[in-house]
Order: structure tokens, then C-alpha cells, then sequence
């Protein structure tokens, strides 16, 4: 599993067909040979959502990281492209400017995130977004049978529509803490850009 890229639509939409499409399968199965119909237990969307609020406390110091180095980015091309507006004809008006325009470094350099927790924080949001589109596909597959049964049971209904809920919740959350592994490309600091686990 390559980290350093982005998760694929495609592939959430593929675990989510899997997922689905077993469920069905095992529901099918299970009525075909005089067994009940397994529905999602309660516990199942409480632990989706529960994990889904680890990941963001976890994932909310490199979001304030990042924010700082696309922060430091954004003001770096924007001198770039003006460069009139850098240099003054006084001495200590340059030096005010230097002093300025090194703040954000070591405001930066100050408060990073270690690397490894970066990186563990990143595969647990992956893992989080690839686990939950596949259990989202699950309870959508067990709801369908559900509600195409002559006599639709009650139970499978309201657990499956439950953990659809957590399932997306928990999908949506990680692939916002994904998008806060990301630093800016072509950073101007190398020894911030080498803190960050993608790019």
C-alpha cells in the first residue's frame, strides 16, 4: 500500500461493491437454508463512531503543522511573485522584512510533528477509510435484502441503516485526516518537508 498517494475513489467504491455483494451472498445463503437473517450488532456503529473521533484527536496536531507549512508556502509564492514589495531603501526597513519573513520558519521548525507519528497517524486513516467503505458496502448489502423481503424484518433495518451511518461517518473522517498528512510539493524548507510522511 503506497501512503504517499492519495486513496482512490475507485477503490473505496470497489471495496464498498465487495462488500455488498457478501453480504448479500451470506444473507441469500442463510434464508435459503431456514436460518435467520444476521443483522449488524449495535455495537458496531458506537465503535465506528468512537474510532472515528480517536483518529481526528489524533490527526489534529499535524493538521495545525501542515496549515503552518501551506501557510509558509502561500506567503512564500506571493513574495515570489511580487518582488518589488520586498526590498525597501532603508536599512531597517530590509531588516524588519528578514526578521518577518524568518519568523514563520522558526515558528515552523519549533512545533513539528515526529515522523513516525505522522506516518502511523497516516496508515491508521487509510486503514480507517478502506475498513469503513467496506463495511459501508456490507450494511448497504444487508439493508437491501432487508427491505426486499416480502416480509422485511425490522431488526436488520434499523442495525444496518445504524452502521451505515458510523461506516460513513468513519469514512468521511479519515479521508479528512488523510488530506491533513499532505504538505505543500517543492516545499522551500527542506528540513520541514522532511518531517512530513507524504508529499
Amino acid at each position: 500500500m503506497n501512503l504517499a498517494s492519495r486513496t482512490r475513489p475507485g477503490l473505496l467504491v470497489g471495496l464498498g461493491v465487495i462488500g455488498g455483494v457478501l453480504a448479500w451472498c451470506v444473507e441469500t445463503w442463510l434464508v435459503s437454508s431456514g436460518r435467520a437473517v444476521v443483522a449488524p450488532p449495535l455495537t458496531m456503529p458506537l465503535t465506528l463512531v468512537v474510532l472515528a473521533g480517536l483518529l481526528l484527536w489524533l490527526a489534529w496536531p499535524i493538521r495545525a503543522y501542515t496549515r503552518r507549512l501551506w501557510r509558509e508556502r502561500r506567503d512564500a509564492e506571493s513574495r515570489r511573485r511580487a518582488p518589488g514589495f520586498e526590498r525597501d531603501r532603508s536599512q531597517g526597513g530590509g531588516a524588519r522584512q528578514e526578521h518577518a519573513a524568518r519568523e514563520p520558519e522558526r515558528e515552523v521548525r519549533g512545533k513539528r510533528v515526529d515522523p513516525q507519528y505522522a506516518f502511523r497517524v497516516l496508515a491508521f486513516a487509510r486503514a480507517a477509510s478502506l475498513a469503513s467503505s467496506l463495511l459501508a458496502g456490507v450494511a448497504l448489502g444487508v439493508l437491501a435484502f432487508a427491505v426486499t423481503r416480502t416480509v422485511p424484518p425490522e431488526e436488520p433495518i434499523w442495525h444496518a441503516v445504524l452502521s451505515l451511518v458510523g461506516a460513513l461517518v468513519l469514512l468521511v473522517v479519515g479521508l479528512v485526516a488523510e488530506s491533513w498528512c499532505r504538505i505543500p510539493p517543492g516545499g522551500e524548507e527542506p528540513s520541514a518537508a522532511q518531517d512530513a510522511v507524504a508529499a
